[in-house]
């Protein structure tokens, strides 16, 4: 199973506009694929107005078919003509690997916690299994499932964590309880030289649709 996420920008000429018809496009792709492709906005830890579109997909076979049938679609057609000037680049599209599961993750959030890190050099099994380790470990602590992918397409060797919550009062459990988790604390030390310094990033997307 692959995640697919294109992220690009509201303009800054257009703030109304451009949420409007970024929520109309996620609607409209979610309509002719036949699945849920959530829009989400970027919160906290990334630029502001960065509008992302997310999507799980069994294989590239399957993105591609997805892909033909959006370009074929005269209303999707219609709709990026509406969004050009709204919706800017650069388009970044990003295509990532499941690699494990921990507890039930969320699928239909309001808000989702993605944690990033690009593996160090000649570290990648070792990150792996680490990585695996603390998924594991938040999860059973916290209670809250979530999700590790690994990049294959986009900045090289990245894993990213992914838990997807309700409300802001559950993201301030699951942060206070982590805080609280000495044994996370130390496994976050333990873990440090296996990526490569100052390459971690923690963002906070909340859902539009």
């Amino acid at each position: 199973m692959n995640l697919f996420t294109r992220t690009l920008t509201v303009s800054p000429e257009y703030p109304l506009e451009g949420i409007a018809v970024a929520i109309e496009l996620g609607q409209h792709v979610s309509k002719v694929l036949g699945f849920d492709v959530p829009t989400w906005t970027t919160l906290f830890g990334g630029p502001q107005g960065s509008i992302t579109y997310s999507a799980r997909t069994d294989s590239m076979v399957s993105h591609g078919a997805n892909m033909a049938k959006l370009e074929a679609d005269p209303g999707m057609q219609a709709l990026v003509a509406k969004a050009q000037g709204k919706l800017i680049g650069p388009v970044l599209d990003s295509m990532s690997s499941f690699v494990a599961v921990a507890g039930e993750p969320k699928t239909d959030g309001k808000f989702a916690a993605v944690v990033s890190a690009q593996v160090a050099g000649g570290q990648v099994a070792a990150s792996m299994g680490w990585a695996v380790d603390i998924l594991n470990h938040v999860a059973a602590t916290s209670g809250v499932g979530g999700s590790l992918v690994r990049n294959l397409y986009g900045p090289f060797g990245t894993l990213s964590w992914i838990a997807q919550f309700d409300s802001f009062e559950q993201l301030d459990a699951y942060d206070a309880a982590q805080s609280a988790d000495m044994a996370y604390v130390q496994k976050l030390d333990e873990g440090g030289h296996l990526f490569t310094p100052g390459s971690g990033v923690t963002l906070l997307l909340q859902r539009l649709s």
